[in-house]
């Protein structure tokens, strides 16, 4: 063995164990279903019930998908807030 081997030799686990702890991760990442996994949600002929649509949460909502679907307000909603 070379003497640069020998040299670096006691300091190859401070390499190897970040790799395999690294690798072991996505490892498993890849073996354990979860969001990543799923499919894009797909809204085609669907229909989306959003309350508290005036103010907040969810008038961000309503706005995304009134990017790209038509905007229904049923009860009380201010439609002129929204659009």
């Amino acid at each position: 063995m070379s003497d640069v081997c020998r040299q670096y030799l006691p300091y190859w686990p401070y390499a190897a164990i970040p790799i395999g702890v690294y690798g072991l991760s996505q490892l498993l990442s890849w073996l354990i279903p979860g969001p990543k996994r799923q499919s894009s949600l797909n809204l085609k002929d669907k229909t989306v019930l959003i309350t508290g649509a005036s103010t907040g949460l969810g008038r961000s909502l309503a706005f995304e998908f009134y990017k790209r679907v038509s905007l229904r307000c049923k009860g009380y909603c201010n439609r002129s807030k929204l659009g």
